[in-house]
């Protein structure tokens, strides 16, 4: 049995594959001196549409230094078969050669035989080649699939069972290895995720059934829930008399440490739930690093993914004839400039509509006369915050939200249900569908737009960079006349003092 430890590649879903070099050389040294035998590096990838990095494409100076700091380790990469084809391929694996030793391919089960092609021209490159078929828990209800294997031992040097979902049992192993011995006899090897907890378990099952390379990382690190943690592998490995130096090893583990303090993989209930039904873990990743769903809103919507059940729908809005809007955000400068947006509202009562982008100030705006329409933005965890002020709500207040955009279903309180309107299918033309600050430009009218509230951040930690840029992208692509009212970090936005028009 050997190991093959993919930290940099798998962990680089949540670092978008930047790793500081510091790191990468202790990770690199430290390996060098474990019983690990091959080291997966990162991705050749094709260009991207958006930014990713150095481990994603494996510039030629990345290998020279992975290879100058491994010691005799193999070193791996890995391509995707969504991205490659004969046209390409040479080109982006020729700079690997030299350095790499191994090129595994990640492949869908209904994409194998496309890429036979492919695969013969990476082996005449000299490559060891692995072939990572994806999704192993649906590989029995997949008609046909184990057919597929026939012959491959003749293409690849591995074919490797990738527990996608993190949803296969250990009883699993031995059934699936079985079925693929009818149809090849290819060596195998096991890459596990954490969703139910059992990569540890499975992958003690898959060496058990004599699979020749298992996968982990240092401390789990990996999409989704993670990995298979590989000091955990090797404490097991040196219960079994192998000797580890785990001092060295602790030092590595340290460092990891902090990264999960900041990018917080690993096992949680949305997680647990994707693995035990299957579902992508994708979007779930998604959700958490955006950190605008609570947990249980997220739990609820794959419950109902996993139910069957579908979203609510309601009337489609109509928008309001009002001459002016004005979105109120969350910012401090709402408290701060208070009575000045007192007097401009009341002063325009006649001619304006009120969006709230967020309901973290509701309560201070029931001086609001009733013959203003208000507009309540909810998404992520706004409609539970909503029900905290049940006394400032309104008969006469819509509720918006952009359901037929976003993925995450809505929590829209029982109180609000009825009030509720959804944006028109136009609306799912953006970037971010689910930002409040996009949902509330879809809902405003008028000549002109005002916002009050959108401070951006002086002190930016990552999670206020990523709403800020995510607000700064909506404001520049909006089409239309947008003004703040008061003080902004937001460029390209038009500011006009609140105090000349009161």
């Amino acid at each position: 049995m050997k190991i093959l430890d993919c930290t940099l590649r798998d962990g680089g879903y949540y670092t978008h594959w930047d790793f500081n070099r510091d790191i990468v050389r202790l990770y690199l040294g430290t390996l060098a001196q474990m019983p690990v035998d091959y080291i997966e590096l990162g991705y050749r990838s094709v260009s991207q549409e958006c930014y990713e990095g150095e481990y994603c494409y494996l510039p030629v100076s990345t290998l020279r230094f992975c290879k100058l700091h491994c010691g005799n380790k193999k070193l791996v990469v890995m391509v995707n078969a969504k991205e490659i084809n004969e046209t390409n391929i040479v080109g982006l694996l020729e700079p690997c050669c030299g350095y790499v030793d191994m090129v595994r391919v990640a492949v869908r089960p209904s994409d194998i035989k496309e890429m036979h092609k492919i695969i013969r021209v990476i082996k005449g490159m000299g490559f060891e080649i692995c072939l990572n078929v994806m999704y192993m828990s649906t590989w029995q209800q997949i008609g046909g699939f184990f057919e597929e294997l026939i012959g491959i031992e003749n293409l690849a040097d591995y074919l490797c069972m990738v527990d996608s979902y993190g949803a296969v049992l250990p009883d699993d192993i031995p059934e699936i290895i079985n079925k693929i011995r009818q149809y090849t006899p290819i060596p195998l090897c096991f890459h596990g995720h954490q969703n139910m907890e059992l990569a540890f378990a499975n992958t003690l099952k898959a060496i058990d059934c004599d699979c020749q390379i298992v996968d982990s990382t240092i401390t789990g690190m990996g999409r989704g829930a993670g990995n298979l943690k590989t000091e955990l592998l090797l404490t097991y490995l040196s219960s079994l008399g192998e000797d580890i130096p785990f001092h060295s090893l602790n030092t590595l583990i340290d460092e990891f440490e902090r990264l999960k303090d900041k990018y917080r993989w690993g096992v949680n209930l949305p997680y647990m739930i994707s693995g035990a039904y299957s579902l992508p873990q994708k979007d779930i990743m998604e959700w958490m690093s955006r950190r605008r769903y609570s947990v249980s809103s997220i739990v609820q919507t794959l419950q109902n993914r996993t139910l069957g059940n579908k979203k609510l729908q309601f009337e489609p809005l109509e928008k309001s004839s009002a001459k002016y809007s004005l979105i109120i955000g969350g910012g401090d400068s709402v408290v701060v400039h208070l009575d000045a947006i007192q007097s401009f509202i009341l002063k325009n009562k006649t001619c304006i509509s009120i969006v709230f982008s967020s309901t973290k100030h509701l309560s201070l705006f029931d001086f609001i006369p009733s013959e203003i329409q208000r507009y309540i933005c909810l998404v992520g965890t706004e409609g539970r915050r909503l029900q905290k002020y049940d006394v400032h709500r309104r008969e006469n207040d819509i509720y918006v939200i952009n359901s037929v955009a976003c993925q995450m279903d809505t929590y829209i309180p029982s109180f609000a249900i009825e009030h509720t309107k959804q944006l028109p299918l136009c609306a799912s033309n953006s970037e971010y569908p689910d930002s409040p600050l996009f949902i509330s430009l879809s809902i405003a009218t008028g000549k002109e737009i005002f916002l009050a509230g959108f401070d951006g951040y002086v002190n930016i930690d990552e999670d206020a960079y990523d709403l800020m840029h995510e607000n700064q992208t909506i404001l520049d692509n909006y089409i239309g006349d947008v003004k703040s009212l008061l003080p902004t970090r937001y460029n390209n936005l038009r500011v006009e003092s609140i105090y000349t028009m009161i």
